[in-house]
């Protein structure tokens, strides 16, 4: 499957993704935020639309984890 901020959004990758799928989507969205002017560190990132239902925590736990990872 082919997931990404341009096919259905970090709700849809939580969903029915992976982890890493998960880790790649939240990496598509921050990469064009890489102005070193402006920083990530003032950033909040969300799913969108609430948490779907039935997530796996791994997925969950990927999300947290790489946008941890990207926002030092």
């Amino acid at each position: 499957m082919n997931f990404g901020a341009d096919s259905g959004g970090l709700r849809d990758v939580l969903a029915e993704g992976t982890p890493a799928d998960g880790s790649r989507a939240v990496r598509e969205v921050l990469q064009p935020l890489q102005n070193p002017m402006v920083g990530r560190s003032r950033l909040i990132v969300s799913c969108g639309g609430g948490m779907p239902p039935g997530a796996p925590t791994a997925n969950i736990q990927a999300l947290i984890a790489t946008v941890n990872e990207e926002t030092q």
